[in-house]
């Protein structure tokens, strides 16, 4: 799948030029964009956050362009732990939904758990951080710290706290359309209460941290860097 952003960032004449060749254009790839109210595109379909087991199988069909009788015992059993899928995860297992016949159960089902595991684990995580609530962050920090590297630690701060400071401009500039596109991958917390309690200025200075915390990785020296950056956290120290 191909991933074209937001069409509002590109020229009027850009974006009518390259909405035109998609409109003709039949693969091999998926080709996917935001679509604002302003776009001009015609057949908009909205997708809920969630979807549930009737969505899915209408979103499989949608993007497979196949009927899914032939996979329904698969969507069943998909749900049968589980009443919704986040719209990212259900987008991904319908992809390899695809590749997959029903003799292939439980194979699937391993690769299911594998696809959804990661997502809850790091969106708990990040509703702790900024949530400031420190006991539920720890314990839940100490079960993913060393599942992934610090240069992805450091990726993946840098990148909540942009996008949570530009939620935060957003916000106060009064553009709440541009604060949602800045929320994606931010808990929903965040968006609907918790950015009132933080400034841009205070981002920055976590930014900053982390920024400086990706320096000393790449020299060969991170030791405990992450601790005393969440301390500073969650004792205010940075505010």
């Amino acid at each position: 799948m191909w991933w074209l952003g937001d069409m509002a960032l590109y020229g009027a004449s850009d974006r009518k030029e390259l909405l035109r060749f998609l409109s003709g254009y039949e693969g091999p790839h998926t080709v996917a964009y935001f679509a604002g109210k302003t776009s001009g595109t015609e057949g908009v379909i909205s997708l809920p956050d969630v979807v549930d087991a009737k969505e899915f199988e209408q979103l499989h069909i949608f993007f497979s362009r196949r009927p899914a009788k032939d996979k329904r015992s698969l969507i069943r059993g998909l749900f049968t732990q589980r009443t919704t899928l986040m719209l990212d995860e259900a987008s991904l297992i319908s992809a390899h939904l695809n590749v997959v016949s029903e003799r292939d159960g439980k194979e699937f089902n391993v690769l299911v758990a594998k696809l959804t595991s990661g997502s809850a684990p790091l969106s708990q995580l990040s509703q702790a951080f900024f949530g400031r609530d420190a006991k539920l962050f720890f314990r839940q920090w100490q079960k993913v710290a060393d599942e992934y590297s610090v240069h992805f630690w450091t990726a993946y701060w840098a990148d909540q706290l942009y996008r949570a400071s530009a939620v935060v401009g957003c916000m106060k500039r009064g553009d709440y359309s541009g604060a949602r596109r800045s929320a994606y991958r931010l808990p929903f917390s965040f968006l609907q209460r918790l950015w009132q309690t933080y400034s841009t200025n205070e981002l920055s200075q976590r930014f900053s941290f982390v920024y400086t915390i990706d320096f000393a990785a790449k020299s060969g020296s991170s030791f405990r860097s992450f601790d005393l950056f969440f301390l500073h956290h969650f004792q205010g120290t940075f505010d």
